[in-house]
């Protein structure tokens, strides 16, 4: 390995014990990128290589204006799989601070797809609904809500940020349960232009929500952030 590989590894794991030696909370300020010379002594386009290379993997990121931040991890939440759940109350069982965004509503044209899944007809109309849920004011969840019109039409801006279990229930549809698909996906900043990093995994759930009765509701695509979320299912020997 020559000298300049070793550099760069010495200047990597030196920032990464930064947020480690750390005692605050949340994300950690990175010292300047002179600072990082003078401390690290190795030359600033070093220290530039480094932090691309960092914020390219997603441990740094950069507010403009502000500097460069150590993401620290946030509690990582396991959840049952086989049980529905909110997603606001996960997220406060670790002690984290839940938000939901509400970014898109419209009534559309379903497509052969979007019919399929909601059985109805091509060409009847749905609503969709693109959501953004925050936990410490990091994106943990991006909902895309396809709904059967009459089952959420009339639903306030405010009802659309809060539980949507919640307000089915309140206008009398009570979901029951969920058929689900789990694909791990990678979105960037085309998909979602909140992200503070170009490309950022996620498991995405495809879940169709059903009545007691068998009755569609609605279908959903949910993308759960990587570094946030973990899923626990047992598998039984058939």
């Amino acid at each position: 390995m020559d000298k300049s590989h070793k550099n760069k590894d010495f200047v990597k794991d030196a920032i990464l014990k930064m947020g480690e030696l750390s005692e605050s909370c949340g994300d950690m300020k990175l010292p300047s990128e002179l600072s990082l010379c003078s401390m690290l002594e190795v030359s600033r386009s070093t220290i530039r290589e480094v932090l691309a290379q960092l914020i390219q993997e997603g441990v740094v990121y950069r507010v403009r204006g502000k500097g460069a931040y150590l993401r620290r991890g946030l509690t990582s939440l396991n959840l049952d799989l086989t049980k529905l759940f909110s997603v606001s109350d996960a997220i406060k069982s670790c002690g984290l601070s839940p938000k939901t965004i509400l970014k898109y509503k419209h009534v559309k044209t379903a497509s052969q797809l979007v019919a399929s899944k909601l059985n109805i007809d091509e060409g009847d109309k749905y609503v969709e609904i693109k959501r953004l849920r925050y936990a410490n004011d990091k994106i943990a969840v991006f909902n895309i809500h396809h709904f059967r019109l009459h089952a959420i039409e009339h639903a306030s801006d405010d009802a659309l940020c809060g539980s949507l279990f919640d307000y089915l229930e309140e206008t009398g549809k009570s979901i029951s349960y969920a058929k689900t698909k789990i694909k791990s996906v990678v979105l960037t900043q085309r998909d979602i232009p909140e992200m503070e990093v170009a490309l950022e995994p996620f498991i995405l759930l495809e879940e169709t929500y059903y009545s007691d009765s068998g009755e569609v509701f609605c279908y959903t695509e949910d993308y759960y952030s990587d570094e946030i979320f973990s899923f626990d299912i047992i598998r039984r020997r058939s």
